[in-house]
């Protein structure tokens, strides 16, 4: 009987906690490209870019990251503009960044409140290793 009552409070304990791992490997999986986080910092600081915008910016960036010669090997000369097209898809399908037509282009900007959400069970995740 004793196991019993142990399995059951396991089980509350499990039903009762709100991670979702997929939430936070998704999360890494996003920030350890160099494109996808250069192209959330971007879109932090300057919101309903189009695309070429954020083509340009992306690689703004990361000149200014090559003349740091800590980074100058690591970092390609210059991104094209369907590498940044493909890698704003994977924010779209994983719903970082959000979009809509304006005329002839499509403006982006972060969904902080997803951004927000992921952030939260990462840390719950990290909260009993972390301390």
């Amino acid at each position: 009987m004793e196991n019993q009552e142990k399995h059951n409070e396991e089980k509350k304990v499990v039903r009762n906690y709100h991670y979702h791992p997929i939430l936070s490997i998704e999360l890494f999986e996003t920030l350890a490209n160099l494109v996808r986080l250069s192209i959330l910092q971007i879109l932090k600081q300057h919101p309903n870019l189009n695309v070429g915008e954020i083509h340009k910016r992306v690689n703004e960036s990361l000149q200014a990251a090559r003349e740091n010669k800590e980074f100058a090997e690591v970092l390609v000369e210059e991104i094209k503009l369907s590498v940044i097209s493909q890698h704003l898809k994977i924010l779209r399908d994983r719903r970082y960044v959000l979009c809509t037509k304006a005329g002839l282009h499509t403006e982006y900007w972060l969904n902080t409140h997803r951004l927000k959400e992921v952030v939260k069970y990462t840390k719950d995740f990290l909260s009993g290793i972390a301390e």
